[in-house]
């Protein structure tokens, strides 16, 4: 392997690949992952979100068996300026055909995302 060559296991390829479907705004991360509702972010927080849906993803893959799916849906909510005041989060995981889903509200999108995420952790080791 020469020195500009950079050695990728299968798993990191899939966090990088990125698919966006214009019709719905949904973009797709790997085969597991959709996210809807986040293209209008900007790209530094996208970069954060993406960490962070990435980790659960791993601990939900580590904690059931099938783990199939995960996907966020976030709408901003009192929409007043160019700045959302309140944004809402629906997650929804699937697995061995169980849907598993929750919800959360935050000024902090980021706040919002781990906490939806959080929920179905509980309700995964529960």
């Amino acid at each position: 392997m020469s020195e500009l060559e950079v050695d990728q296991s299968p798993d990191e390829e899939l966090k990088d690949e990125v698919t966006v479907s214009s019709s719905d705004d949904t973009l797709e991360l790997g085969g597991h992952i959709e996210l809807t509702g986040f293209v209008n972010l900007m790209p530094g927080s996208m970069t954060i979100i993406k960490k962070i849906v990435g980790t659960y993803t791993k601990r939900y893959n580590d904690l059931v068996k099938n783990f199939e799916k995960l996907h966020l849906t976030m709408k901003p909510i009192h929409n007043t300026t160019d700045k959302p005041k309140l944004f809402h989060i629906n997650a929804k995981m699937i697995y061995e055909g169980k849907v598993m889903s929750s919800q959360s509200e935050d000024r902090n999108v980021f706040h919002a995302i781990d906490a939806a995420l959080k929920k179905i952790e509980a309700e995964i080791t529960n």
